[in-house]
């Protein structure tokens, strides 16, 4: 099964996916900050790293431009976990930097897991 990290300073939030992600079989690596959590994508290298856009020490995308930049952690499949509703700005940054998905936070937990089971079925670029 696939490892995934979940970075997200909500700990309900993380305690959501890591319940479903477990109980579906995946190994689960958490960060509750974007910078540890960058940290951990370059160590751990994970099968994929779902990035919260709202994060206390960078945003979201920040995070995601730094992921990018980085040799060690430029081709990880990234996803962002948000309520935020897909503006064309944000669609635009979702191309922009390869993003492979969106996890609604208001989703129910078979939409959510639905969401990751196509996620880390898709085929790496």
């Amino acid at each position: 099964m696939a490892r995934v990290l979940i970075i997200d300073d909500n700990a309900n939030n993380r305690l959501l996916l890591v319940t479903l992600l477990q109980h579906a079989g995946h190994s689960v690596l958490e960060a509750d900050a974007g910078i540890p959590g960058g940290l951990l994508a370059a160590q751990k290298q994970p099968d994929l790293v779902v990035v919260d856009l709202s994060l206390p020490d960078i945003s979201g995308l920040a995070l995601i431009r730094k992921l990018r930049a980085d040799a060690m952690t430029a081709h990880l499949p990234i996803a962002l976990y948000t309520a935020t509703d897909i503006s064309p700005a944000l669609q635009d940054l979702i191309d922009a930097y390869d993003i492979r998905g969106v996890i609604p936070k208001l989703g129910d937990p078979k939409q959510i897991l639905d969401v990751f089971a196509a996620l880390l079925d898709a085929p790496k670029s």
